[in-house]
């Protein structure tokens, strides 16, 4: 058994493989591929538990429904503009602005004639 120290007060116990002795994997780096190969298992049951749940009968999509339905979402999309509701912006916009603005009754003659008729503050 060798033991060796450093300058962070560590100390770390350790052995060599004698001559014959079968090589026991002890580093992180074994540990990393092992978890590696587990998430590769994991992934692969996963998608082949949704591939077996789209195969179902009456459970999916059957038959080209969901390209049906993507192609007339797409349709839906290209036809209206894309924006946020209530701001956007047009000329016919402005034009209904304009026609919902009430009605001014034009100033009477004669209200212009005595504003007119008054002397400034000089």
């Amino acid at each position: 058994m060798l033991v060796s120290g450093s300058n962070d007060h560590t100390t770390r116990f350790w052995t060599r493989n004698r001559s014959g002795d079968t090589v026991l994997e002890r580093s992180e780096e074994g540990l990393l591929l092992h978890a590696a190969r587990l998430e590769q298992l994991h992934r692969e049951e996963l998608e082949h538990e949704r591939s077996m749940e789209m195969n179902m009968p009456g459970l999916g999509f059957e038959g080209g429904i969901l390209e049906q339905l993507q192609q007339q979402q797409d349709e839906l999309t290209n036809q209206r503009e894309v924006g946020i509701p209530g701001l956007e912006f047009s000329n016919e916009d402005e034009e209904s602005r304009r026609r919902r603005a009430p009605f001014a009754k034009p100033v009477p003659k004669s209200f212009e004639e005595a504003w007119r008729s008054v002397d400034t503050f000089s």
